[in-house]
């Protein structure tokens, strides 16, 4: 699972901290990562609207603005590469000035997440997505369960929620992906299939 907060990096925006090309400041953090290393980070400040970046060693970057409902900034990233990752805080605008606080933790799952097994037969499961879940190759937070049906049974499931547009995939043991967003009208999603 993931670690507890392996790190916490407080810190102010002053004016000309660092510059970019588009006039905005920010701040540079490096850290030493290993291959194959899950990392979390998050990036708060009541002060301005964040904006987190991180460079891998050979120059590609991945970067957020806002996470979840919030001003804030969280990455979850697969290091593919072992060497220096460039962590940059900055603003979003260029009067982005003030406090900000920075942790990252780091994980010993696979990045999509560990599966959870679900009981053969009929069920609800309560979850809640949140920084720390699995992350899917898209950059969606992700919660994955698995399920054994046996052939020629039809599986038939829904995914409501009332906080986000919820999306569900299905991957059979073939490798096949079964997709569904949006269902019968509604933003809520379902599949029923029958298993080969």
């Amino acid at each position: 699972g993931w670690a507890d907060i392996i790190g916490v990096v407080g810190g102010e925006l002053p004016k000309y901290a660092g510059m970019m090309p588009n006039g905005s400041v920010v701040d540079l953090y490096e850290i030493s990562l290993q291959q194959g290393t899950s990392m979390m980070w998050r990036l708060d400040s009541d002060d301005f609207d964040t904006v987190l970046t991180i460079t891998s060693p050979s120059g590609e970057e991945m970067f957020n603005d806002d996470f979840g409902d919030s001003l804030n900034s969280g990455l979850m990233m697969l290091a593919e590469e072992t060497g220096i990752y460039t962590i940059e805080v900055g603003a979003f605008g260029m009067d982005g000035l003030g406090a900000y606080t920075m942790d990252y933790r780091t994980s010993d799952e696979p990045f999509a997440g560990s599966p959870e097994t679900l009981e053969p037969g009929a069920g609800e499961v309560y979850g809640r997505l949140e920084l720390g879940d699995g992350v899917h190759l898209s950059g969606a937070l992700q919660d994955v369960y698995q399920l054994e049906v046996a052939e020629g049974e039809t599986l038939i499931l829904r995914l409501n929620s009332e906080q986000f547009d919820p999306f569900l995939r299905v991957t059979t043991p073939q490798g096949y992906n079964i997709e569904n967003d949006d269902f019968a009208g509604e933003l809520n999603a379902a599949i029923m299939t029958v298993a080969e």
